[in-house]
């Protein structure tokens, strides 16, 4: 977008329309490094709330008058697994997003590293994928520590770890912070 204050200010404007679809926003977050790459997250009352709500003429004309730019990421995921939400009091996030050859099995390597993730400040808050396509893996982690996050990341061990749990190229991560 080209100016967050003018997209914020828009999109708060538009909660009633939001409601109509049942769309409840839990988070709306800034990337670290450019203040106007914005991700939201938001709960539906049911997926074809969320599907209607996504092609509503209403909310293109929303994001074209807000001065929305360039490519709209945008995925309907299933509930998933939430755990640790006593961390969202931190406010850096990294979104993770990456394919797998099979979910369950990358599931069990994910989950016997949470301690290695909590000793870096990387807490878990939510693991989760598009529905009908299990193998597009979306997380979204708390970080005490940008820095020793980055860190985490790099580590060869945790890439060791990620190519035997089926993870299929290169993962995606994104630095946010919860916006005001």
């Amino acid at each position: 977008m080209t100016d967050y204050a003018t997209w914020r200010a828009g999109f708060d404007a538009a909660e009633s329309t939001q409601a109509e679809f049942g769309i409840e926003i839990d988070y709306v977050m800034q990337g670290e490094d450019d203040p106007n790459l914005v991700w939201i997250v938001a709960s539906a009352a049911d997926q074809a709330s969320a599907e209607a709500f996504m092609v509503d003429p209403g909310l293109a004309r929303f994001m074209e008058m807000a001065g929305v730019q360039g490519e709209v990421y945008r995925a309907i995921l299933n509930a998933g697994y939430f755990s640790n939400l006593d961390a969202a009091d931190y406010n850096e996030r990294v979104i993770v997003q990456h394919e797998v050859r099979d979910f369950d099995k990358w599931k069990d390597v994910f989950d016997g590293h949470v301690g290695s993730r909590e000793r870096a400040g990387v807490v878990d808050l939510f693991v989760s994928y598009p529905i009908g396509d299990t193998n597009d893996v979306h997380m979204m982690f708390s970080i005490s520590d940008p820095t020793e996050a980055t860190a985490y990341m790099s580590f060869e061990a945790l890439h060791v770890a990620m190519r035997l749990s089926g993870v299929i190229g290169e993962p995606r991560a994104y630095f946010v912070r919860l916006a005001e």
